[in-house]
């Protein structure tokens, strides 16, 4: 149970400071939009940020129960089930990004400031 709730725990932190970092770099890249606009993006960067942090802790969950199933470490399966759930959710994050900008170009009907 302990390597479960270990395991979530770091990956949800790693993911949330992913996400901290990246949202800078949609600040920058949302520069030029209204405030009202860029709002919408940002808002929606950070419900997806969310949700990718919550499901890849989860799937940190379930992953270290498959690997205590089969007799494995927890040691290792904190070691294994980390930079899995990180890297998918740091790609995940990448694409919230563009997803985020995108709305945002969608709801200021492409128009800068």
């Amino acid at each position: 149970m302990a390597a479960k709730v270990i395991s979530a725990l770091i990956s949800f932190l790693i993911l949330a400071a992913v996400g901290i970092v990246a949202g800078f770099f949609l600040l920058v890249a949302l520069n030029g939009f209204g405030e009202r606009d860029a709002m919408w993006g940002l808002g929606t960067y950070v419900l997806l940020v969310l949700v990718i942090a919550a499901g890849m802790s989860f799937a940190a969950v379930l992953i270290v129960g498959a690997f205590a199933k089969r007799q494995v470490g927890q040691v290792m399966s904190i070691v294994i089930t980390g930079p899995i759930c990180v890297v998918v959710g740091t790609i995940l994050i990448f694409v919230s990004t563009i997803v985020a900008a995108g709305v945002t170009n969608i709801v200021s009907g492409g128009r800068h400031t």
